[in-house]
């Protein structure tokens, strides 16, 4: 079911009612551009995969939390008032996502500037995917390796540790175009990666810890 606010030509406000598995009551305020699930949402939570606070998180109160449901999909919510109320914002349920397994804000974030990055595999290949819209809508581009852990130094560089099965490699991938391509990875050790750190001069020095 759809229904249409009095003045949708102007406002672009509408709200959906859908039906089966991940189906929930939704809205739109940009004209049926965008989708937020508000209510009424058919999934479950089992575990909390990962969680991402807003850099001004004392003053916006926003945050976002990666969720996994046993025998079901990930969901991404977003929430604006420190988790009082929440909507679901992506979900493993669309097309060309069958994994999400870590979120990540832009510390730039909040700053006239709502990026959001989330990173699990599309269609069979490990994939990053970028929003600019504070989650409403993504950009999926494919990463080398399946993403073990990342650090993000602003709006669209970052850098993602990986694992090569194959050579038995740590590596470290560096972008400065959101994925669009990267550097040579960096072999970081023998081991998988599980934690990287940058300088909070990072900019000044360019320190990272792996």
């Amino acid at each position: 079911y759809v229904l249409m606010a009095p003045d949708f030509a102007d406002g672009g406000k509408a709200y959906a009612a859908t039906s089966g598995a991940e189906s929930a009551f939704s809205y739109t305020t940009d004209g049926g551009i965008t989708w937020n699930q508000l209510s009424l949402i058919d999934t479950r939570i089992s575990d909390i995969i990962d969680l991402a606070l807003s850099p001004n998180y004392s003053q916006d109160s926003t945050r976002f939390m990666l969720t996994y449901r046993t025998g079901g999909k990930h969901s991404l919510w977003h929430s604006l008032d420190g988790g009082t109320r929440w909507e679901r914002v992506y979900s493993g349920a669309l097309a060309g996502v069958d994994q999400i397994d870590l979120v990540k804000l832009s510390p730039q974030y909040g700053n006239g500037s709502q990026v959001v990055f989330i990173a699990g595999s599309s269609n069979g290949k490990p994939a990053i995917w970028k929003s600019t819209d504070n989650g409403h809508s993504f950009r999926r581009r494919i990463a080398p390796f399946l993403v073990k852990t990342w650090a993000v130094v602003n709006n669209n560089t970052l850098f993602i540790g990986c694992f090569d099965d194959i050579n038995n490699q740590g590596l470290v991938y560096h972008t400065t175009n959101s994925g669009l391509t990267y550097s040579t990875g960096a072999v970081a050790g023998t081991q998988s990666l599980y934690s990287l750190a940058l300088s909070p001069d990072y900019e000044q020095d360019e320190t990272i810890l792996v």
